[in-house]
C-alpha cells in the first residue's frame, strides 16, 4: 500500500466520522423533543482494486462508505403533562394527520384544538379518525376521555377512534420536520398500540450514550488526522532525500 492510499483511506474514515458527528449532534439537540426518534449512522466497507498482485489484502483497498441513516423507532418514556389534549403512544403505531400537502404520520402527542374546533397537532393540522375524518371537539359537551384503545368519548356522542397505523418496514419513513413522517409504503392498522391521555412520549435519545459516542467519534477523528499528518511528514522527508539519491 502506498502512502497516498493510506491518506485516502484515512480521509474516507474522517468523512464518515464527520457524518456520524452531525447525526449525534442532531440527536442531542432533540433530546427533549416529544416523540423524536434517534438517528443511527450505518457504514459499510467499500473495496477498491489497487492493481497489485498477491493476497486479497494486498490487491484491495478498504475504504469507509456512508451507507445511510437508520431511525431508531424504539419507544420513548411517557411523560405526564396533565393536559387532557395530550396523547402518548405505547407500541409501534403512529397518529395520522392531514396537511395541505397530504397525509403525515407522527408520534408527537402535544395536541390541541385548531381554529376549526378539530383535535390537531402543534402545527394546527387535524388528527384523523379511523374513517379518515378530522376529530371534532365540542366545548359545549364538556371534557372528553381518550381510552387506551384509541377511542375518544365526549358527552353523549358516539365514540370516535384515532386512526392508528403502522408499517411493515418503518425504515421507509422519511422525516418532514415538525415531528412528521411521510412514506409511499402502505399503512396498516396498528394492532398493538395503546393511547394514554394526559401524557406524551418523550424522545428516545439517551443523552449520556450520545455524549459518549461524541467523545469516541472525536478521538477517532483525531487519530485519523494523526495518520494523515504522519503520512505527509514521510512524503516530505522522501521529497527532501530524492535529489541526493539521484545524484
Amino acid at each position: 500500500m502506498t502512502m497516498d492510499n493510506t491518506g485516502y483511506i484515512a480521509l474516507s474514515h474522517q468523512m464518515a466520522l464527520q457524518r456520524q458527528m452531525e447525526v449525534i449532534a442532531n440527536n442531542i439537540a432533540n433530546a427533549n423533543t416529544a416523540g423524536y426518534k434517534a438517528d443511527e449512522t450505518l457504514f459499510e466497507e467499500f473495496l477498491v482494486q489497487n492493481g497489485q498482485q498477491g493476497s486479497r489484502s494486498q490487491r484491495e483497498l478498504s475504504f469507509v462508505q456512508d451507507f445511510g441513516v437508520l431511525i431508531n423507532f424504539g419507544d420513548g418514556v411517557l411523560e405526564a403533562t396533565g393536559n387532557p389534549y395530550d396523547v402518548g403512544l405505547k407500541g409501534a403505531g403512529f397518529l395520522v394527520a392531514q396537511t395541505p400537502t397530504g397525509r403525515v404520520y407522527t408520534r408527537g402527542g402535544h395536541l390541541g384544538i385548531n381554529d376549526r374546533g378539530q383535535l390537531a397537532t402543534a402545527q394546527g393540522h387535524p388528527i384523523l379518525d379511523d374513517a379518515n375524518r378530522p376529530i371534532n371537539i365540542d366545548a359545549a359537551l364538556g371534557p372528553f376521555i381518550i381510552n387506551g384503545d384509541g377511542s375518544l368519548v365526549q358527552g353523549d356522542r358516539a365514540p370516535v377512534r384515532f386512526n392508528l397505523v403502522e408499517f411493515a418496514n418503518p425504515q421507509q419513513l422519511r422525516r418532514q420536520g415538525g415531528g412528521y413522517f411521510t412514506t409511499t409504503e402502505a399503512e396498516r392498522p396498528a394492532t398493538n398500540t395503546r393511547t394514554v391521555q394526559t401524557m406524551v412520549e418523550g424522545s428516545n435519545v439517551e443523552p449520556i450514550l450520545q455524549l459518549t459516542a461524541m467523545i469516541e467519534t472525536s478521538r477517532a477523528y483525531q487519530n485519523s488526522q494523526k495518520l494523515i499528518d504522519t503520512e505527509h511528514e514521510l512524503q516530505r522527508k522522501v521529497a527532501e532525500r530524492m535529489p541526493a539519491l539521484r545524484s
